[in-house]
């Protein structure tokens, strides 16, 4: 039989008197997970309720590429699976096993069973309910709300800056004007021996050379700005993505409840 000590530690049962915990206790099951070993998957039946005795539990859900985007990280004492007693008939998210854990199994009739004869347990559970939502959505606020030019800002080295303030340079008309103005004075000094005998006459050989270095140069400092513009392009629409995903979730959430309500004044 599950421990009445370690049931009367979790929040929700903290109430119960040491015989209605031992009443409880007898309906747990003891389940044992391997890493990696999913609990549920999300759109599974929703028929138990559990409690992390040992180990650790990920929960998460699939986005639009099948790659998880992890919601919580819970640890012992925690219980999730409880919109069961909401009568939700799905389950709204993937739990897989983050170690060797130990869980208690409570079938849902079992447990909206206990919650009808002891209300105390619903009271402090929509607490539990309602803590399990501001975390979840301050983590996707969090990870929506992140200001993609300050973090890669924060990650540029000295060449990096250098190689951008270098790449605006070269693309601004200050650029153009200036070395416009460089070359024209070159070939003018150049050709009239103005002030000295010629360095560099005509074909320019000299001003070839120079301006194939620059060419060299310019190509991959050019390329590494246009990188690290590439990254910040991709993690905004990273960030876009996860605002979509975050209000596609709100929605989804919004509809189930709304679901509920409507069935409740059908039947009644």
């Amino acid at each position: 039989m599950v421990s009445t000590q370690f049931l009367a530690k979790i929040p929700a049962f903290s109430s119960l008197s040491p015989s209605q915990l031992e009443e409880m206790a007898e309906h747990w099951t003891v389940l044992e997970k391997n890493y990696h070993d999913v609990i549920f998957k999300h759109g599974q039946a929703a028929n138990s309720i559990y409690i992390i005795q040992e180990g650790s539990v990920i929960i998460s859900i699939n986005d639009a590429n099948s790659q998880p985007v992890v919601l919580s990280h819970l640890r012992p004492g925690e219980m999730f699976g409880e919109l069961t007693m909401f009568e939700i008939s799905r389950r709204t998210a993937n739990a897989t096993a983050a170690e060797k854990t130990v869980l208690l199994e409570m079938k849902q009739n079992t447990f909206v069973s206990f919650l009808k004869k002891y209300p105390d347990i619903s009271i402090k559970l929509l607490g539990v309910l309602a803590r399990r939502i501001r975390d979840t959505n301050a983590l996707l606020e969090q990870q929506v709300t992140r200001n993609v030019n300050d973090e890669m800002e924060a990650e540029l080295t000295f060449a990096d800056r250098a190689a951008d303030g270098f790449a605006n340079f070269i693309g601004s008309w200050t650029f153009i004007i200036v070395f416009t103005i460089i070359i024209v004075i070159w070939i003018f000094v150049n050709t009239y021996a103005v002030f000295f005998q010629p360095a560099d006459p005509y074909p320019y050989i000299l001003l070839n050379l120079i301006l194939s270095c620059l060419a060299a140069i310019q190509a991959p400092v050019i390329m590494m700005s246009q990188g690290r513009q590439a990254k910040k392009d991709h993690l905004a629409a990273e960030m876009d993505y996860k605002v979509n995903l975050k209000s596609e979730l709100q929605i989804e959430e919004v509809l189930e409840k709304l679901e509920l309500v409507l069935n409740k004044l059908n039947e009644k």
